[in-house]
């Protein structure tokens, strides 16, 4: 069962820019769409991934080495999953900069 995650991260958007781009160098295994954005309290993340065990894989193996590596202390992040029951997803697959 596809799994989505909204994450709400309090880092800089430099922060994100510099993870995502080591953490997704090469597309993860499982990983349907990434969304990110800038908020007033850093950054919101939308994730939707083929299982909950694609992220969970993802997380522990790439996503936290990275960030310990940056971090001082762990931030604050708030997680929001969601069981899909419905996915809409144009058929171009390639990352667009808004």
């Amino acid at each position: 069962m596809r799994y989505a995650l909204v994450s709400d991260v309090p880092v800089s958007w430099a922060v994100y820019e510099e993870v995502v781009r080591l953490a997704l160098a090469g597309p993860p295994a499982g990983l349907v769409f990434h969304a990110a954005g800038p908020t007033d309290e850093g950054v919101r993340i939308i994730d939707v991934w083929e299982n909950e065990q694609a992220y969970r894989d993802f997380r522990e193996q790439r996503l936290l080495p990275l960030l310990e590596e940056r971090a001082s202390q762990p931030a604050i992040t708030f997680f929001r999953d969601l069981r899909i029951r419905r996915l809409i997803v144009p058929s171009t697959r390639r990352a667009k900069d808004q």
